[in-house]
């Protein structure tokens, strides 16, 4: 048997389009429908994460500050508000962050003009 020392043999990386791959088979509308879901996950995560930050600091707004209306908002309840969801971020950023990592590869597979695929041996 022949042995080879590790570090001298090195493999160059392989890099593919999209094109060269086979076409994606099946029903492409699950991709699409899991697609929609996860967008709409998102914008409900984002909004439970501004919901949250607002309902926390609603209890010490001065009296010329609506919390429905920004335009009412000074600078310490802007503040308030940043610190609060701050505060709150691990709560609601993993997830979303999880969801467009899987927006990002569902839509590489829907649209196979643009993904590009490289492999790289390590």
């Amino acid at each position: 048997m022949t042995h080879i020392p590790i570090g001298t043999v090195q493999t160059a990386p392989r890099t593919m389009t999209r094109a060269s791959l086979p076409p994606l088979s099946g029903n492409l509308a699950q991709l699409r429908a899991a697609l929609a879901d996860k967008r709409l996950t998102v914008s409900r995560l984002e909004a439970g994460w501004v919901a949250a930050a607002e309902a926390a600091i609603a209890l010490h707004l001065p009296k010329h500050v609506r919390l429905e209306d920004r335009g009412t908002w000074d600078g310490p309840t802007y503040r308030r508000y940043l610190a609060q969801a701050e505060k709150i971020e691990l709560e609601f950023k993993p997830r979303i962050r999880r969801l467009l990592s899987e927006i990002d590869s569902l839509e590489g597979l829907l649209s196979p003009s643009q993904a590009v695929f490289t492999r790289n041996a390590a």
